[in-house]
């Protein structure tokens, strides 16, 4: 099952706040510049943390829920994405 535009915006928005997180935290010497992908967060901070975006009055994505898992499960792939270029940090 493929996201539509909205899903993808959101994910997006979702993926930008968490990186806007993991900078601070490179910034704050929480988590190495170094950090490759999401799996790799684990091994400085709970990353899964990372993941807790504020969604205004809509209910966040939960792994309990299928889709919400897929949402998750994008966001983290984005955040490895951007990691593994090293670019953004």
């Amino acid at each position: 099952m493929k996201f539509d535009a909205d899903d993808q915006a959101s994910i997006k928005a979702w993926t930008d706040q968490a990186m806007a997180w993991i900078r601070a935290d490179i910034k704050a010497g929480y988590v190495p510049a170094t950090v490759r992908s999401f799996i790799e967060l684990h091994d400085h901070v709970d990353a899964n943390d990372y993941t807790d975006v504020p969604w205004g009055d809509e209910a966040p994505p939960t792994p309990s829920d299928p889709d919400g898992m897929r949402y998750i499960i994008a966001v983290q792939e984005s955040i490895t994405a951007i990691l593994s270029e090293g670019k953004s940090l």
